[in-house]
C-alpha cells in the first residue's frame, strides 16, 4: 500500500499451499491510481494446480483480468461516454454469482477451479458527460464454456453509483447493482437488482431493497419476489419505516398471517399476538412452505424514545422519559390450495392490523450516592386491533380489539378485550406442482422438417446449378429439449435430424436410374446437392506423350493416373517444375458446380426423419398419438424446355 500525492498503489499477494479448493498456487492483485491524470489501472492474475472435484487427479487452472478507468471520457451517446474498458479470461475455472458484502451493493462473480471449463469477461465503465459523478456504472458480460465447445453460462452484471466520484464510490449516498444470468446446464434464468439509499434524515434503506426473478426450466418452477413476508423491503423516511413485499409465481412462500415484524411489534405494544389460531408462533407461520399464486403486503412502523431533564434537586436529577410506538399492516394473498373448494382451488386471504403504545415515567437519579433513586410511572396506554378473512368456499373472518390503560403506577387501570370469529377456517395445503398445458415437442415438428426445395421451376433447369434444400434443423446434430408433461414434471428429450436424399435420371427406356451425389452447406443454411464431374480417361491422352504408358490406380476411393512421364492427380500433371507460390490471402470458397446433362428429366427425393435417443439408441421420434415424425418431398425438373408432343389421326402421340 502506498498513498502519495501523485499516485496511490494497493497490491495483494495470496499464496495457496495444499488448499482443499485451490491446491497450490497464488492470487495477485494490483491497483494503481494516478491522481494527476485521473487514471486508474487494475490487474489480477491467478495460477495454480489442484485435484478439486476431479477424482483426485491434478489439473492446472488460471485466471487473468485487467481494466483501466480514465477521465475525461470518450463520448458515444448524447450525454453519455465511456470512462474505462477491461477484460479477462479463465481456464479450468468456473464463475459463481454472489451478492456483494457491505458497504458494497450489487453482485459479482467469484471463481473456483473446475476441470474442462473456461470463459471470458469483458467490462466497461460508462458515465454521464461532462460530469462523471452524476451517474456512473461498471458493466460486464461473462460467458462460460466447456472444452468441448458448449456454452454453460452467460451473465450480465452492472454496478451503479449516483453523485460519486471514482475514488468515492464506496461512500456514495445512492448505489446499487443488477444482474441477468442464464445457466444453460441447469436451465435456470436469474434476474435481480439491489438499491441502497443513504440520505438521512430524509430517506434511507436499512438494508438494500431489491427484487429477484428465478425461472427453473428443469422443474418448471418460477417466482418473482420483491421482498418476502420474512424479509421485507424497507425504506425509512424521516424516522418512519415503510416496508413491503410482492411475490407471484408457482414457488413462492405461502403467507399464513401477518409478517413476523408486525406480529412481534404488536405483541410488544399490546401483550397479545394478532391471531387467535397461532398464539404460540406469534401470529405467523414459518414461511417454509411454497405454493402457487400472488401475495403482497404493505406496512408502516414508528418507534421513538424520549428523555427530557426536568430539574436538579438537592440529591437527585429528575427527568421524564417515555416511548411512543405505532404501526399498521395490510396484506393480501390469492393462492392455490387443496382441501378447500375456493374458485377452482384458489382462495383469497387478507389481514389488516394496527397497534399503538405510549408510556411515560418520571425518574429521580441520585448523584454522589446521596439518596436513593426514585421512579414514578405516569401512564401507560396500549391498544391494538386486527382483522383477518379468507374466502370463498368456505368463508372465514376473525378479529380482535384490545386496550389497556394504566395511570400513576396502577392507581387507575382500565382493560378492554374483545375478539370474534365466524365461518370455517379452511387453511388447506399449498399446491406447488407447476402444472401447465401438456407439451409435445415431437408433434411441433410434424410436416415442418423440410422447409424448402429448389428448383422451384419445372423446366430449363441449369445443368450447373445444385439442388438446394433448407431444413428446420441441422442434420445429424443432437439437441435437448425440456417438455412439460402437464403435471408439473419436466421430461428432457434428445433429438436429431436424419436426412436421406436421392437424385434419379430418366433413361431412354423411361426407367429412373439413381445417380451418385455429394452435398455441401452454404452460408445461407441451405444444403446443396450436386453430381461430381466424371473423368473421361480417353481425353487424358492429349496430356500424355504417345510413348507414355498409363495405368489407373484406385486408392482411398480416389483415382490416380500413373504414367512413365509423371503422375496425374485430379486432372493435374505433377512435373519437376514447382508450382507458383500460394497467395498470402485466403482463397475464396468456390461455388458448388453441378454436372447434369442437357435435355434430361431428373427426380430429386428427400426424406427427413426426426430421431430420438431412447435407451442409448436412436429411434424414429413419435408424437403422443404415436405418429412417426417423418416427411418426404419429391421434386421433378428437366434440364431443357418442355417437350412438345403431336397427335396423329390414329390418336397416337409422336
Amino acid at each position: 500500500h502506498a498513498d502519495m500525492p501523485a499516485v496511490k498503489i494497493d497490491g495483494n499477494l495470496k499464496m495457496y499451499d495444499n488448499d482443499p479448493v485451490y491446491g497450490d498456487g497464488f492470487l495477485a492483485t494490483l491497483g494503481v491510481t494516478f491522481t494527476a491524470v485521473s487514471l486508474q489501472v487494475n490487474a489480477l492474475v491467478q495460477f495454480g494446480n489442484t485435484v478439486y472435484n476431479n477424482n483426485n487427479q491434478y489439473y492446472r487452472y488460471w485466471r487473468v483480468e485487467a481494466d483501466a478507468k480514465f477521465s475525461p471520457g470518450i463520448p458515444f451517446l448524447t450525454g453519455v461516454g465511456f470512462y474505462g474498458f477491461g477484460g479477462g479470461a479463465f481456464y479450468n475455472m468456473e464463475a459463481n454469482l454472489v451478492t456483494r458484502t457491505a458497504p458494497e451493493v450489487g453482485f459479482k462473480y467469484v471463481f473456483k477451479p473446475k476441470k474442462s471449463s473456461w470463459g471470458f469477461k469483458v467490462m466497461a465503465t460508462i458515465a454521464t458527460l461532462p460530469k462523471f459523478e452524476t451517474f456512473n456504472a461498471d458493466v460486464s458480460l461473462l460467458a462460460q464454456f466447456t472444452t468441448s465447445g458448449g456454452i454453460t453460462k452467460i451473465g450480465f452484471t452492472g454496478d451503479f453509483w449516483l453523485a460519486a466520484k471514482l475514488e468515492e464510490r464506496v461512500d456514495s449516498k445512492i448505489k446499487g447493482g443488477v444482474v441477468v444470468e442464464y445457466n444453460f446446464t441447469d436451465k435456470i434464468f436469474y434476474m435481480a437488482a439491489l438499491l441502497s439509499v443513504n440520505v438521512p434524515p430524509a430517506i434511507t434503506t436499512p438494508s438494500p431493497v431489491g427484487f429477484v426473478m428465478n425461472i427453473n426450466g428443469t422443474t418448471n418452477k418460477w417466482y418473482f419476489k420483491a421482498g418476502t413476508p420474512s424479509a421485507t423491503n424497507t425504506v425509512r423516511i424521516f424516522g418512519i419505516d415503510l416496508y413491503s413485499y410482492l411475490m407471484f409465481g408457482n414457488d413462492i412462500p405461502v403467507p399464513t398471517g401477518f409478517t413476523p415484524r408486525f406480529a412481534n411489534n404488536y405483541y410488544a405494544a399490546t401483550g397479545s399476538w394478532p391471531n387467535n389460531g397461532n398464539v404460540g408462533s406469534g401470529g405467523v407461520g414459518t414461511n417454509t412452505a411454497t405454493g402457487k399464486g400472488i401475495a403482497a403486503g404493505l406496512g408502516i412502523e414508528f418507534s421513538q424514545n424520549i428523555t427530557k431533564n426536568l430539574y436538579k434537586g438537592t440529591c437527585r436529577q429528575w427527568a421524564i422519559s417515555g416511548n411512543v410506538m405505532a404501526g399498521a399492516e395490510l396484506n393480501l394473498a390469492f393462492m392455490h390450495q387443496t382441501g378447500c373448494i375456493g374458485i377452482n382451488g384458489y382462495r383469497a386471504s387478507g389481514n389488516i392490523g394496527l397497534y399503538g403504545s405510549v408510556n411515560a415515567t418520571i425518574t429521580g437519579t441520585s448523584f454522589k450516592n446521596v439518596c436513593d433513586n426514585k421512579s414514578i410511572n405516569l401512564f401507560k396506554i396500549q391498544t391494538g386491533a386486527w382483522l383477518t378473512g379468507k374466502f370463498p368456499n368456505p368463508e372465514y373472518v376473525a378479529g380482535a380489539l384490545s386496550a389497556n390503560i394504566d395511570l400513576f403506577g396502577g392507581l387507575c387501570k382500565i382493560s378492554y378485550s374483545q375478539n370474534f370469529q365466524k365461518g370455517t377456517d379452511c387453511s388447506g395445503t399449498a399446491v406447488i406442482t407447476a402444472d401447465a398445458p401438456q407439451e409435445d415437442e415431437a408433434a411441433d415438428l410434424v410436416n415442418k422438417l423440410i422447409q424448402s426445395i429448389a428448383p422451384n421451376s419445372r423446366y430449363n433447369f441449369p445443368i450447373t446449378s445444385p439442388v438446394n434444400v433448407r431444413y428446420a434443423l441441422v442434420p445429424d446434430r443432437a439437441f435437448d429439449v425440456a417438455e412439460n408433461q402437464g403435471d408439473g414434471t419436466i421430461k428432457n428429450r434428445t433429438f436429431k435430424l436424419k436426412v436421406v436424399t436421392t437424385l434419379e435420371v430418366k433413361n431412354t427406356s423411361g426407367a429412373w436410374v439413381v445417380q451418385n451425389i455429394l452435398s455441401k452447406a452454404n452460408n445461407l443454411g441451405e444444403y446443396q446437392y450436386y453430381m461430381k464431374a466424371v473423368i473421361n480417361i480417353s481425353n487424358l491422352n492429349k496430356l500424355i506423350s504417345p510413348a507414355s504408358s498409363v495405368s489407373l490406380v484406385n486408392t482411398n476411393n480416389s483415382s490416380t493416373l500413373i504414367s512413365n512421364s509423371g503422375v496425374i492427380k485430379n486432372n493435374m500433371i505433377d512435373n519437376p517444375i514447382p508450382p507458383p507460390p500460394l497467395p498470402n490471402y485466403p482463397n475464396p470458397v468456390p461455388d458448388v458446380v453441378n454436372n447434369l446433362e442437357v435435355n434430361n428429366d431428373y427426380r430429386f427425393i428427400v426424406t427427413a426423419t426426426l430421431m430420438e435417443l431412447i435407451n442409448q439408441s436412436w429411434a424414429t421420434a413419435r408424437t403422443r398419438t404415436n405418429q412417426a415424425v417423418t416427411e418426404t418431398k419429391t421434386v421433378l425438373f428437366r434440364t431443357g424446355p418442355m417437350q412438345i408432343f403431336q397427335a396423329n389421326a390414329n390418336n397416337q402421340v409422336k
